[in-house]
C-alpha cells in the first residue's frame, strides 16, 4: 500500500509494486551535464502537457521548476509523479511532502537538512560511519545546487512553484519498477483517465542498470507504455556513459531529447557502447557494485568501498585491482 496520501496519489493505488525490496536513495544527482540540461528544459516551453515523471530525489524538482509555460513564468508543471523501486524513495517523500507543504523555502531548506541527517540511518543504510558521510555528502550537494542557482530552492520563484503542487496535492509517489510494463501501462491508464500527459520524463541511469541485469529489453518494452500518454513535445532526460572518465561517477552524463512519441524504444534506449556494466571473465561475472555476497572488484582510489561492505557486515569476495596506493 503507498503511504503518501492525496488526490492524485489515489489514482495510482492498482500500479504493482516490485516483488523485490531495494534501498537505493540519493538526494541529489550525481550526474554530470545537469546545468546544461535544466539550461535546455528552461528554454522549451510546456505546451498541454502538465506532467513531470521522475525517479528519486530532487532532481525531478530541479527539472519541473524550469518549466514554464509560453505565457507565464509562474505556470508550467502542474502534476509531479515520482516513480521508483526503492522503499527508501518512497520513504523519502512520505516524510518530505509535509515539510515542502508546510514551511517558507528557508524554513524548507532547515528541516530537509535535519530530516536528511536524523534519518541518515534509514536514508543511507550501512556502517553509522558511512550513513554520516552519505547524508553530510548529500547535503553538501545541496548546498552546492542552491548555490549555484540549479535547486528548485534556489530562489522563491521556483520554491513557490513547487510547493504549489504539494499544496493541491497533485504530487504522487508510487513505489514501481520502471522495468515492469504492467507497471508503466497502469500508470499510463491512469493518467489517460484523468487526461494528462507527460511534459517530462526523468530515467536517471536506470537503463544502464538493466544492461547490467539483462533486463534491458523489458525497459524499452516498459518506456513503450509510457508513449500513449506523451506528445512530441514531451521531454526526456536520461543518463548513460559516454564520457571516458576515470571513475565511474565521472563518466554519468545526462541528456535531454525529444522525439520519444515517434522512436523505436530499441532506437531510443539503446545498449550503451560505454557500458560500465559488470564484465565477464572465464564466464563468471565480475561485479564492481557493492552486492551481498558478490566479488566486488575496488579500484585503490575508492577502498572506501571496501570499509562500506566490512563495516557493513556484507559478505563478498574483494578484488583489489592493480595500481598505485
Amino acid at each position: 500500500m503507498h503511504s503518501v496520501h492525496g488526490e492524485f496519489q489515489s489514482c495510482f493505488s492498482t500500479v504493482p509494486s516490485p516483488v523485490t525490496e531495494e534501498d537505493d536513495f540519493y538526494l541529489t544527482t550525481t550526474e554530470h551535464n545537469d546545468n546544461q540540461v535544466l539550461d535546455a528544459a528552461a528554454k522549451s516551453k510546456v505546451g498541454a502537457a502538465k506532467v513531470a515523471l521522475f525517479t528519486s530525489g530532487f532532481f525531478g524538482l530541479n527539472l519541473a521548476s524550469v518549466r514554464d509555460s509560453a505565457t507565464s513564468s509562474t505556470e508550467g508543471v502542474e502534476y509531479l509523479l515520482n516513480v521508483d523501486y526503492s522503499s527508501t524513495v518512497e520513504y523519502f517523500w512520505e516524510h518530505v511532502k509535509p515539510i515542502i507543504v508546510s514551511n517558507d523555502r528557508k524554513g524548507t531548506i532547515a528541516k530537509i537538512n535535519d530530516f536528511i541527517f536524523t534519518n541518515r540511518n534509514k536514508l543511507f543504510p550501512g556502517c553509522s560511519c558511512c550513513s554520516v558521510r552519505k547524508a553530510e555528502s548529500g547535503l553538501r550537494n545541496l548546498q552546492r545546487e542552491i548555490s549555484q542557482g540549479t535547486s528548485w530552492l534556489s530562489s522563491d520563484e521556483r520554491f513557490q512553484k513547487i510547493q504549489s503542487i504539494f499544496k493541491a496535492n497533485k504530487f504522487a509517489c508510487v513505489r514501481a519498477d520502471l522495468t515492469d510494463e504492467k507497471a508503466t501501462e497502469e500508470i499510463a491508464r491512469n493518467l489517460a483517465e484523468k487526461g494528462l500527459t507527460l511534459d517530462t520524463i526523468y530515467v536517471s541511469n536506470i537503463r544502464e542498470y538493466t544492461e547490467c541485469d539483462d533486463k534491458l529489453a523489458l525497459f524499452q518494452k516498459a518506456m513503450e507504455k509510457l508513449k500513449s500518454v506523451s506528445t512530441k513535445e514531451t521531454l526526456v532526460v536520461d543518463t548513460a556513459v559516454r564520457d571516458k572518465g576515470s571513475h565511474s561517477d565521472e563518466k554519468q552524463m545526462q541528456q535531454i531529447r525529444k522525439g520519444f512519441v515517434d522512436a523505436t524504444m530499441q532506437e531510443y534506449f539503446p545498449a550503451s557502447p560505454n557500458s560500465a556494466c559488470p564484465k565477464k571473465e572465464g564466464g563468471e561475472e565480475v561485479r564492481t557494485t557493492l552486492r551481498p555476497g558478490g566479488v566486488i572488484v575496488i579500484d585503490p582510489s575508492d577502498l572506501f568501498a571496501f570499509i562500506e561492505m566490512i563495516s557493513g557486515g556484507r559478505g563478498g569476495v574483494v578484488v583489489i585491482t592493480q595500481g598505485d596506493f
